[in-house]
């Protein structure tokens, strides 16, 4: 049965919208927030963390608030919230705290690796045993722990070589240490490592197959469109179709590769007959978040049983993923793509 992986990036809506000037969560944020499908979602990535320098050695948080202590940051709020709602509406779904590709990353670590990977696992000691009332009367309290960690694995601004931003010589160590030390925080735990791959740069060899529990294969704007490709470079440290999870964009569906951008469906096709671990689409929490969510559940119901209820026909999805008129809900207002009925928050 394939998987369904999705992404939160909960850095937008930024402070110039929000009606406090902070990063808190807000009446209208929870709002649209509450309308996202994470009973569609098997495996949910939180983002933006990042390495954020802190005295003599970096840390991963978000923002550059964040501290040892308090590794979330200006944005606790947003991700206690987040983490609460989709354990409520699936409470087998995996949380996974995810890495970006920009601010601080793999590029300035080099001398602080140990450090780093440990502030890694600290953040999962810190999340492991944290618990949050239910919001339903006398229903167990939902558990709030993280399960695993995963980097967008892509450049610093416009260079692709190795490098820059994640892009760097020293990633298979990064992610060896890190499956390590989270690997000891719990012995009853179990903790994935996994990446977000837009390119295989230095991925090749042995200790990163050893690592790693998935490649999600962005295969979409900026990434590599075919698969094989994945395929052929990873195979040499002994990464196999059934650790790829195929990867799709939904926040605008003319960025995938011809074939799923003419229609969705086509997807369902690729992930079965390759064997791939599952699907993971980007993202949740975009403008047109309510196409995304009927997109996810669309998916949802063409791998798993007994289906989801829906909240859009499946007609309704497949005729607005890349029509002349509607692309992924939103259609042309001036110079400028909007949301529209029936997609409108």
């Amino acid at each position: 049965m394939a998987s369904l992986t999705s992404y939160v990036l909960i850095s937008e809506p930024g402070v110039k919208d929000s009606p406090n000037n902070n990063l808190k969560m807000y009446d209208k944020l929870e709002q649209d927030w509450s309308k996202i499908r994470f009973d569609a979602v098997d495996v949910l990535h939180i983002a933006p963390f990042n390495a954020w320098h802190k005295g003599t050695k970096y840390i991963f948080g978000m923002g550059q608030n964040c501290t040892e202590q308090n590794p979330t940051g200006d944005f606790t709020d947003r991700f206690e919230w987040i983490v609460k709602r989709a354990r409520f509406m699936n409470p087998k779904i995996k949380i996974i705290a995810m890495q970006m590709h920009n601010d601080g990353d793999y590029s300035v670590l080099k001398d602080h690796i140990d450090s780093y990977t440990t502030s890694v696992a600290n953040f999962m000691r810190i999340w492991l045993n944290k618990t949050s009332p239910s919001p339903v009367a006398g229903k167990d309290p939902i558990k709030m722990h993280v399960d695993g960690y995963d980097v967008d694995y892509e450049w610093g601004g416009n260079d692709r070589r190795e490098g820059s931003g994640n892009y760097q010589k020293y990633a298979p160590n990064i992610l060896s240490e890190i499956r390590t030390k989270i690997d000891n925080v719990s012995t009853s735990h179990k903790f994935y490592v996994s990446i977000s791959a837009a390119n295989t740069t230095g991925l090749a060899n042995t200790k990163v197959a050893e690592s790693l529990d998935y490649v999600k294969m962005q295969n979409y704007d900026g990434g590599i469109k075919n698969p094989q490709k994945y395929l052929e470079d990873l195979k040499e440290g002994g990464i196999k179709a059934e650790k790829l999870v195929y990867g799709i964009s939904t926040e605008w569906p003319p960025n995938n590769d011809s074939n799923i951008a003419v229609s969705v469906a086509n997807v369902v096709k690729v992930v079965n007959d390759n064997g791939y671990a599952g699907l993971m689409t980007w993202r949740l929490n975009s403008d047109n978040l309510i196409y995304q969510s009927a997109v996810q559940v669309w998916l949802y119901n063409h791998f798993n049983s007994p289906a989801l209820i829906t909240d859009h026909s499946d007609s309704e999805v497949l005729a607005a993923w890349n029509s002349d008129t509607d692309k992924g809900g939103r259609k042309l207002s001036g110079s400028r793509w909007a949301t529209a009925s029936p997609w409108m928050l």
